[in-house]
């Protein structure tokens, strides 16, 4: 099943998988993903370049940072909806959003307005950053990292824990919660200080430690593993919203792009693009290696978010350069220090 998965983000995340319940094809499943995950694709460098035009770098951060948080809040809704008739009838699973999806593009394709121009707004200014090939290489694993989550963490719940298939979805739906508050902090952090690069560090920094953490001890208690979901989402889906959106924006819109107006959703489908190929890697490597122990799959996703910091660091300016070795010493020296101490306290206890 996770080939399956895996081919339809190949192609892009997916909604439309209800089209499948009533019709021929349905015997062929990995056709159905790929056409269904292609479809899909056209999406969000649409809605980036259409939203980036109409806000300069001005506090662009937290902007995107709000208007992203409908990823983590569609896949909060589509885990509800999976969970709710996960035991009864699947097949609803897949209506209600090909049903909500299909109203919102009907409502988007009547009021919305692509263009300040075509209202007689200014246009905003642009920006001076690079880095398409950096961001996208960095988003490449972030995303893998964030999509393996999604696909994973509920079965992983219901195998470490005593909780049922239903409220093992709903728990996991936390960790898009803290995804929506770690795309609004990384926004608001980068407009601040203007550094996009060190702000997708410092988070990733923090993230691969903190699922070291949540894999060792998320099972102690409920409410421990609840408050680690939280940390662990705000921590692995802040870089993966600032570089789809802002970041995607800012760099599609740099002066050397001559005001091309197909620039941006061109730069901002080459960077989703590329992680959209980690989000289809990571689920499909979580399931081979699942099988010789979920500590495996962890120890996958810590590796996944360091080489993700590696490649950040490439972008990093001069300006930026104390910064990252501060934090980058900062952690090493605080990380594996601990591990001796750590490994002797670690007693999983099932709830």
């Amino acid at each position: 099943m996770e080939k399956i998965e895996s081919s339809d983000v190949s192609a892009h995340s997916s909604n439309t998988d209800h089209i499948k319940e009533g019709f021929p094809w349905r015997d062929s499943p990995v056709t159905t993903e790929i056409l269904s995950g292609i479809v899909q694709t056209t999406g969000w460098p649409g809605v980036v370049s259409a939203v980036g035009k109409w806000f300069g770098k001005e506090k662009r951060g937290l902007i995107f940072g709000i208007w992203n948080s409908h990823t983590s809040i569609g896949n909060i809704l589509g885990s509800v909806i999976a969970g709710e008739f996960v035991e009864t009838n699947w097949g609803v699973s897949f209506i209600v959003p090909g049903a909500i999806i299909a109203f919102g593009g009907f409502i988007i394709f009547l009021f919305l307005v692509e263009n300040p121009s075509n209202v007689h707004c200014d246009l905003p200014t642009s920006g001076d950053d690079k880095g398409v090939v950096e961001f996208s290489l960095c988003l490449f694993f972030a995303k893998l990292v964030s999509y393996t989550f999604l696909y994973w963490l509920p079965l992983y719940i219901r195998s470490s824990t005593t909780l049922g298939p239903a409220l093992s979805g709903d728990l996991s739906t936390l960790f898009d919660v803290g995804g929506i508050v770690g795309g609004i902090a990384a926004g608001v952090v980068s407009d601040y200080t203007g550094m996009y690069a060190t702000t997708c560090s410092v988070m990733l920094t923090f993230a691969a430690p903190m699922l070291f953490v949540y894999e060792k001890f998320g099972t102690n208690n409920f409410s421990v593993n609840i408050i680690l979901l939280l940390i662990a989402g705000l921590l692995v889906n802040g870089p993966y919203a600032l570089i789809t959106t802002a970041v995607s924006a800012e760099l599609g819109t740099h002066h050397s792009l001559q005001g091309n107006s197909k620039a941006l959703a061109t730069v901002t489908a080459i960077i989703d693009g590329t992680g959209s190929i980690g989000a289809a890697v990571g689920p499909l490597l979580a399931g081979v290696i699942s099988s010789r122990g979920w500590e495996n799959v962890f120890y996958m996703l810590i590796i996944s978010d360091i080489i993700a910091l590696m490649v950040n660091n490439l972008q990093t300016s001069q300006s930026e350069l104390i910064w990252h070795s501060l934090i980058c010493n900062t952690y090493y020296r605080a990380y594996f220090n601990s591990i001796p101490h750590n490994y002797f306290l670690l007693n999983e206890v099932k709830f």
